[in-house]
């Protein structure tokens, strides 16, 4: 089934600037440390299981999903409007704490993307993803004061995807089994591809941010869904590893030094401090700057047994915890093989605005 194939594609939607006019990536250094708090609460709150979306009534959305091969690519939103890069010296507007306090608000963003995809077999077929696409907001829920869901949809050609999360922003020990302490988890993931639906409900969720989120910390995590024999993982990191020799990057033409983590200090001679990992990245919201944190993945997998199908990726995700827990750009790279075909993609996208504040 060729949505089987897009289930992995939800990872890829979430990264890789350079897409027309990408931001400049300046990690920034913020004076404030992360002090880990727990707060219990007394009365027990059973969190509600993942619901598909309603049939037939899909909207364009978040995350973006990579089409199956032979799927003529639209795009829907019509040509990219220019895009400015920010200033050198544009300062964002809220700092990139470190959790997700408050959900994010329903709305509808536009993303600009790049990248496209090749496959190779009895069928071959290679084209390029659409300049803008929107990712859509819904579903917001709080379910206690330190929990919430919600969902982000996504259309690329004739598929649409729905992702739902789940953030835990401080422990919470009645209600967080099974999710393992704060963070941020995939609960569901539903597949809409030309009149089939598939679905992905991972036993564990996936968890793809630990809370409070801290440079160069690690964390891995594997879902199963045994109803459908499919499996998904990845190990995570929080920062971008800086190659040996390399002591600045550019995005949007923008030169950037690599600082050290938040809230430490390198002339202190903070054993914390790693040169070679930058936590941070100002992300161009079109002439406008976003605070966002790295997070890297890598070892991605996605087996589907019953199909003998398998994919493996690695990413780099931008997320901003100030705007309600939501990623605002991502560079995904995947290949993998199915049936008697092999493929290869290659997706980025970079919001164009600043979310609204929660």
């Amino acid at each position: 089934m060729r949505s089987r194939r897009a289930l992995l594609a939800f990872v890829l939607v979430m990264m890789l600037a350079g897409a027309a006019c990408s931001g400049p990536n300046i990690p920034l250094k913020v004076g404030v440390k992360e002090f880990p708090t727990d707060v219990i609460l007394g009365n027990q709150v059973l969190l509600p299981p993942p619901a598909p979306p309603p049939a037939g009534n899909l909207e364009p959305g978040f995350p973006i999903i990579v089409p199956p091969s032979g799927v003529q690519i639209i795009d829907e939103a019509g040509p990219p409007a220019a895009c400015p890069a920010a200033g050198e010296f544009a300062a964002p507007s809220l700092a990139a704490e470190g959790r997700a306090f408050d959900p994010p608000k329903e709305a509808t963003y536009a993303f600009r993307n790049g990248g496209g995809f090749l496959e190779v077999g009895p069928t071959p077929s290679n084209g390029s993803f659409p300049a803008i696409s929107t990712r859509t907001i819904i579903g917001v829920q709080t379910l206690t004061p330190n929990i919430f869901t919600y969902a982000i949809i996504s259309k690329v050609g004739d598929v649409t995807t729905r992702t739902q999360y789940l953030v835990i922003s401080r422990s919470d020990t009645p209600t967080t089994a099974p999710y393992g302490g704060p963070g941020m988890y995939i609960n569901q993931i539903v597949i809409e591809d030309r009149g089939s639906t598939d679905s992905f409900t991972p036993t564990p969720p996936l968890k793809i941010l630990e809370f409070p989120i801290q440079a160069g910390a690690t964390w891995s995590t594997r879902g199963v869904d045994g109803s459908r024999g499919t499996a998904m993982g990845w190990t995570a990191r929080v920062g971008r590893e800086v190659p040996d020799g390399e002591d600045e990057e550019r995005e949007g033409g923008v030169p950037v030094n690599a600082p050290p983590p938040v809230g430490v200090d390198k002339r202190e001679g903070d054993p914390a401090y790693n040169p070679d990992n930058i936590p941070k990245v100002r992300v161009n919201a079109c002439g406008d700057v976003i605070d966002a944190w790295y997070i890297t993945i890598t070892d991605g997998s996605f087996v589907d047994s019953a199909n003998s199908k398998s994919q493996t990726f690695t990413s780099l995700y931008k997320f901003a915890p100030q705007f309600g827990g939501i990623f605002v750009g991502e560079s995904v790279h995947t290949d993998g093989f199915e049936g008697e075909s092999a493929f290869v993609r290659n997706f980025e996208s970079t919001i164009n605005e600043v979310p609204a504040v929660p």
